[in-house]
Order: C-alpha cells, then sequence, then structure tokens
C-alpha cells in the first residue's frame, strides 16, 4: 500500500463491487463498513432480536464474498444489499418461527443539566417518543417498511419498489396511507397527552 493511498478518496460502490468480484477482500470490508448500520437499523423493522440481524448480515457477507467470481452487477450496490439482506431475515426469522430477543438500549451519555431542565427534557422526549412509537406502531408491516425506506434510508419509490417487492404505485399508495393515518393519530395522541 502506498503512503499515499489514505488521503485517496472513498470509492464508490461499484468500485467496491468491481472489487469483490476480483477478490479484493479490502473491497468487501470497505462496502461492509459503509452499509453495516444502516443495514442493522433496516433490519430492526422486521425484528428487535440485534444478534439475528448481525447473523443475516455476516451470513449475507459471506455469501458474496464466496460467490464473489459469479456475482452480477446490480444496477444499484446499495439497494441490492438492502434487498438481499431483507430476504436473509425473512428466511432466518421464518426457520426461527418468531424467536425474538429483547432489544437492547443504546446507552446515552447524560448532558450536563440542572435537575428541572433534566426533568422537563425528559417529559418532552418520553412524550414525543411515546406519541412517535404509538403512530409508527399503529402503521401495518409493509407501510412501516416504506416509511422507514423513505424517509430513514432516503430511497426513492423506484428503489422502494425494487427492494419491496412491489410496483411503484403501490408504493406511493402506502406512504400516502402511511402518512394520512400517522398525521391523524399523531394529533390524537398529543391532545390525549395533553388532557391527562
Amino acid at each position: 500500500m502506498r503512503g499515499n493511498d489514505f488521503l485517496s478518496p472513498p470509492s464508490s460502490d461499484e468500485a467496491l463491487w468491481a472489487g469483490i468480484q476480483s477478490g479484493e477482500i479490502l473491497a468487501l470490508s470497505e462496502l461492509m463498513k459503509r452499509y453495516y448500520r444502516s443495514l442493522v437499523h433496516y433490519g430492526t423493522k422486521f425484528t428487535n432480536d440485534i444478534a439475528s440481524i448481525e447473523d443475516c448480515l455476516q451470513d449475507l457477507f459471506a455469501g458474496l464474498w464466496r460467490r464473489r467470481a459469479s456475482l452480477p452487477t446490480p444496477p444499484s450496490v446499495k439497494h441490492y444489499l438492502f434487498k438481499s439482506h431483507r430476504n436473509h431475515l425473512f428466511t432466518a426469522l421464518q426457520k426461527s418461527s418468531g424467536r425474538q430477543a429483547e432489544s437492547l438500549l443504546a446507552d446515552i451519555p447524560a448532558e450536563e443539566l440542572t435537575a428541572e431542565e433534566l426533568l422537563i427534557h425528559e417529559e418532552t422526549s418520553l412524550a414525543t417518543h411515546y406519541k412517535l412509537h404509538n403512530t409508527l406502531s399503529a402503521l401495518s408491516a409493509r407501510q412501516r417498511e416504506a416509511v422507514h425506506l423513505k424517509y430513514y434510508e432516503n430511497l426513492s419509490y423506484d428503489q422502494i419498489a425494487y427492494v419491496m417487492n412491489i410496483n411503484r404505485q403501490s408504493v406511493a399508495n402506502l406512504l400516502q396511507q402511511a402518512i394520512r393515518k400517522m398525521r391523524a393519530l399523531w394529533q390524537l395522541i398529543g391532545l390525549l397527552l395533553l388532557l391527562q
């Protein structure tokens, strides 16, 4: 490795994919680092079992490496990874027949706040979290998945259609129904919290 390699710009997904196809383990490592967190987060839309999600990701990337010589070149590496992860995860969840582990909570460092500020912050955060959780949980699984892909992963309608194996109009319908339902529930839950 040359000394100036550390200063080179990051490789495109397509360049990394070509690197994997030609047997470059560092390309696989870089692609995995690039998408690992997003793919884990996407997996939490289907299960809270982080270990299963990570196992599926390990299997996915190991499979890419094993099949590197015969890998097709997808139109979008990112969408290919999301769709493949979704399929691996669904297969694993079907095999485990609903086995769910408790979700893991991330450690969040405490801020330097007064007791009153901390209480106000906690109440506001809790109320917002409660509203968002209840609003999202009222959506169907397909609506939640479409919302996640659109607003958390910033995929286009066509890209979401590809990942979810549905047509573009179905994506538009799912998102429209989800947003309509979320608006109504957000207002209702906010009103109920005020009345408490």
